[in-house]
């Protein structure tokens, strides 16, 4: 799914936004947790996490746990809609790096299994985007040092909060 909605909502609704029908701020407000693409991806995914506190901090977990590390794609990062529009470019691929309040998955799988988890994602009408991948090396690279921030609870953004 796309990235970003959450942050810019935020954004848009501490900005005086109060139209229900907003894209963003409908992101924000009415989150949609995808419990069935979680299960249409069982037994194909190795690892996934809801993007709740930004990807590069939610992808930060699954490194931690796997003491790998990951190159990212930003140009591939698929926005929400209307992101561009309210932060201009370089502010909606922060947003959709950091931001928090998405609900997407981020999901690892092996490359032979991605055409079957398209298909089961498909069904549902949700697409699956490949943004990067893993790497045996640590820490995360293809993401200037000075983007990583991750929303670091009870204390809002803060730089460091990923690897």
């Amino acid at each position: 799914g796309a990235l970003g909605g959450g942050a810019g909502g935020l954004a848009a609704w501490q900005a005086g936004e109060r139209d229900p029908a907003h894209p963003l701020l409908r992101r924000y407000l009415t989150p949609w947790p995808r419990l069935a693409a979680g299960e249409a991806l069982a037994g194909l995914a190795t690892a996934a996490v809801d993007i709740s506190d930004g990807l590069l901090a939610d992808l930060g977990h699954i490194l931690e746990h796997s003491g790998g590390g990951a190159h990212l794609e930003p140009e591939a990062l698929p926005l929400a809609e209307g992101l561009v529009a309210a932060l201009g470019e370089e502010g909606a691929r922060q947003a959709a790096l950091t931001g928090g309040d998405d609900y997407e998955l981020l999901v690892c799988l092996p490359a032979e299994r991605l055409d079957e988890a398209r298909h089961r994602l498909a069904v549902l009408e949700l697409p699956l985007t490949v943004v990067g991948q893993l790497t045996r090396s640590s820490g995360v690279s293809g993401v200037p040092a000075a983007q990583r921030t991750g929303w670091q609870h009870f204390r809002g953004a803060t730089p460091g909060g990923t690897p």
